[in-house]
């Protein structure tokens, strides 16, 4: 307690809180917070960050492609940012002074008939005859759920299972026939039962006020969808006491519906010539452990070369003393689906050696 504890006290101090504590109301970059260029990094954040997780075929939409907009999620900024936005728990549409609903970024794109009714809530069904209708007369129902706003205490839940209203309101709109795309905002993985009859499934996480637009541009195919999964989502709750870096003896122990990592794309990908400067490394007692990650851009038919350095740091692990050592045995590159595998043997040390990696 006492090194944490001086861990924070230090660096309040480095920070100089105790001299002032409070920040400066006159502080010129106040006035800079909601600018458009502030506007313009967030939408540009949610582009990269929503996250493909199952297609079908059924995406990008045709342009002209009738369309059902529900869920409570679907006309909401509020939902699009989640607690701690203007207020502890959350805040109403009408306290923004901008933003896109999901609705508003379809409507956008459209030039089909679009179709909104909400369905529901987070807690209740009620326009479920209406849905069953529309869900009829419309090429594809988009679907956004998750959770309302919430933080802290007050969000606690005792299961990670989407709210009964929500998963009636899927399997309604699935019961009819009509292709079901399903847009998850939400703050933590909620899970679905059954998603063998969804065509599509996005994970938008909390997009912020402009994510509607980032949403809807990836839906018709403006952008290319681009994200990857930060954690493992499980497929059931409890199912979550297993990290992606997990040891060997913890194989099969979890089942998640996606791995750490996992993201689509609209674009095929084709790698090759993977190559590694040196075979000299040591292995970690975990089955996989991300090191390092690279975003690029590349158009059609493009190809370019990336490169990754290691250093022996990256390949030791905290031993029995609690301290980092390196050991021999066999070490493994994975990158994609191509694996890079070697022996080590003998005596090895802990020092700044670096491995050059490309493919």
């Amino acid at each position: 307690i006492d090194e944490s504890t001086t861990i924070i006290l230090s660096l309040k101090k480095a920070l100089g809180l105790f001299e002032k504590p409070y920040p400066d109301p006159k502080n010129p970059l106040i006035s800079t917070i909601g600018s458009a260029q502030d506007q313009q990094v967030s939408l540009d954040i949610a582009r990269e960050s929503v996250t493909l997780l199952k297609n079908n075929g059924i995406l990008p939409l045709k342009a002209g492609a009738n369309v059902l907009v529900t869920g409570p999620a679907a006309n909401s900024l509020c939902a699009l940012n989640g607690g701690w936005s203007i207020h502890w728990q959350g805040c109403v549409d009408s306290e923004l002074t901008y933003g896109t609903t999901i609705l508003k970024g379809i409507n956008s794109l459209s030039t089909g008939k679009v179709v909104f009714i909400e369905g529901c809530n987070f807690t209740d069904c009620y326009e479920l005859q209406a849905i069953q209708d529309a869900s009829k007369k419309v090429d594809v129902a988009v679907i956004a759920v998750g959770e309302a706003p919430e933080a802290e205490t007050p969000g606690d839940i005792s299961d990670l299972t989407l709210s009964a209203s929500q998963l009636n309101l899927i399997s309604t709109i699935v019961s009819s026939g009509t292709p079901v795309i399903v847009v998850l905002v939400e703050a933590r993985p909620r899970i679905l039962p059954n998603i063998t009859n969804i065509s599509a499934l996005l994970m938008a996480y909390l997009p912020s006020s402009n994510g509607g637009q980032a949403i809807a541009e990836i839906l018709y195919g403006k952008v290319n969808p681009s994200g990857k999964l930060p954690f493992t989502y499980p497929q059931f709750s409890g199912d979550v006491g297993v990290p992606y870096y997990h040891k060997f003896s913890d194989e099969g122990a979890t089942f998640p519906l996606f791995n750490f990592g996992f993201g689509l794309s609209y674009t095929s990908f084709a790698y090759s010539n993977l190559t590694l400067s040196k075979t000299t490394a040591t292995i970690t007692p975990e089955v996989k452990m991300l090191k390092r990650f690279q975003k690029i851009l590349l158009y059609p038919n493009e190809s370019t070369v990336v490169r990754f350095l290691l250093t022996s740091t990256d390949l030791s692990f905290i031993g029995l003393d609690d301290t980092p050592v390196v050991e021999p045995g066999e070490f493994t590159i994975r990158f994609v689906n191509f694996l890079f595998n070697f022996p080590l043997w003998g005596k090895l040390q802990l020092k700044e050696t670096k491995y050059f990696f490309k493919c």
